[in-house]
């Protein structure tokens, strides 16, 4: 069986990817910074650096559904389903991940 994929979802598959593999890597490089600055190991990451981090967690959240859902267009017609979890999982992820950065 032959899957459609359409060039639309195509590039909203590469630019999505593009997108978290940059935040990917401006969080690890702000997390080694956070880690750097730290007196002791003991310490827990400071301002600023912590805010940046949360920022990217929260930038990042929407690439990474965008992605999945790429994934989804592109999975055969008998793994529909499982992509289709994927999906919705990604989403319970970004929405509780958003949610946790909420001030109460």
């Amino acid at each position: 069986m032959a899957t459609d994929f359409t060039p639309t979802a195509r590039r909203l598959g590469l630019y999505s990817a593009i997108v978290t593999a940059f935040l990917i890597v401006a969080y690890a490089v702000t997390l080694i910074v956070g880690l750097l600055s730290l007196k002791s190991p003991d310490q827990p990451i400071g301002d600023p650096m912590f805010s940046i981090l949360e920022i990217l967690i929260i930038v990042m959240m929407p690439g990474m559904v965008t992605l999945m859902i790429a994934i989804h267009a592109w999975a055969p017609t008998h793994l529909k389903t499982l992509s289709l979890a994927a999906v919705v999982f990604m989403g319970l992820l970004a929405g509780s991940r958003a949610a946790s950065t909420l001030p109460y």
